[in-house]
């Protein structure tokens, strides 16, 4: 007997037993993907950390180095150039490893001292003033905290690794030009006060006749009629010409040659019509020329330049009697200044090094 009624179609179980049991499979693997991205993620992260770090320890160091090398310079001392560079060493690890441990906790720093060649870090010694530093900072078991701690690794034995990077920063003990922003003031080598140090570096007359006893640097150098400005390009530059180099800065590029320096004429001496850019410059700093030489008087004067220093204006007094007018500037130290060339010999500036990372 025929029946219209259609019986329910059987269902094949077994494609959603094969998947169920394919997902079983795939799951330990998928959790091992997971785990090893995080577990990537955070070495990728430390790395990053630890490069930054090692980049800021290494500019830390340098700076450090670099001060005392020109404190070393303007005041020896008792202490030997050995003795000078030994301590100067010591400070600048102290700096790197404080800053390294500032941006990864427990992590260690290696700080050594040399020069660059090209690519390639030469170490020395502390009879030769170090031109490079290189920071090798560490996650591994010399370090304070031991090697990075992986949290999923471990399942697998592998729970830590080993984290390191480098960096390394050149600096030129030399500086042999300034591309703009130059001053037209000359500083005698030999009275260049010590870091931190005020100096009148335009006194209208002799300090012997000035009526107050303050010295003013450069009195027995600068010839009759000249008191150390400078004509930086060699024309014939009017006090509106002066002027603008004093507010704004020479726009040119100015260069002293390593060997054998640079002879630049003087140009008679401050005028009233300049008060004004000279006091909208108080409280800023003026990369100014360093001299050891000076020839001929007047307008003829002729400056020996060997380097330059970096001074903060600090008092513009133009005005009474010709003993009480002089300009006072406070000598900076600089290690990061962008407008300076630098270079592998002399001239060797009192106060500014050029730092930058190379590696």
């Amino acid at each position: 007997m025929r029946s219209d009624v259609k019986r329910p179609a059987r269902r094949d179980l077994r494609g959603g037993q094969v998947i169920v049991a394919f997902a079983a499979l795939l799951l330990p693997l998928l959790l091992a993907l997971v785990a090893f991205a995080v577990d990537v993620g955070l070495m990728v992260v430390t790395k990053t950390r630890l490069q930054n770090g090692a980049d800021a320890a290494c500019l830390a160091a340098s700076g450090v180095l670099l001060e005392q090398q020109a404190l070393a310079m303007l005041d020896p001392g008792d202490m030997t150039e050995e003795e000078w560079e030994a301590q100067a060493r010591l400070l600048a690890t102290a700096a790197a490893v404080e800053v390294q441990r500032d941006n990864v906790a427990g992590s260690g720093a290696l700080v050594e001292f040399g020069s660059l060649q090209g690519d390639v870090f030469a170490l020395q010694d502390t009879s030769t003033p170090a031109t490079a530093v290189r920071v090798r900072a560490t996650l591994n078991g010399d370090a304070p905290a031991g090697a990075l701690s992986l949290p999923f690794a471990g399942v697998i034995g592998a729970g830590e690794c080993d984290v390191a990077a480098s960096a390394a920063a050149q600096v030129a003990s030399s500086i042999v030009g300034v591309l703009r922003g130059l001053s037209p003031f000359a500083i005698p080598r030999d009275n260049v006060p010590a870091i931190g140090a005020s100096m009148v570096f335009f006194p209208y007359v002799d300090a012997e006749d000035a009526e107050d006893e303050e010295e003013g640097h450069g009195d027995d150098q600068v010839t009759p009629g000249n008191w150390g400005l400078l004509d930086l390009d060699g024309g014939g530059n009017s006090a509106a010409d002066i002027s603008d180099w004093i507010e704004n800065g020479y726009d040119e590029v100015f260069i002293i040659d390593p060997d054998s320096g640079l002879w630049i004429e003087g140009t008679p001496g401050i005028k009233t019509s300049m008060k004004s850019a000279l006091e909208s410059r108080i409280g800023d700093q003026l990369i100014m020329v360093v001299y050891d030489q000076v020839e001929g008087q007047g307008a003829g004067t002729q400056y020996h330049c060997v380097g330059f220093l970096v001074a903060t204006l600090t008092e513009v007094r133009l005005t009474g009697k010709p003993s009480q007018q002089r300009l006072v500037a406070r000598v900076d130290e600089l290690s990061n200044l962008s407008d300076v060339i630098g270079g592998t010999g002399p001239p060797n500036s009192p106060n500014i090094r050029k730092l930058q990372l190379v590696q």
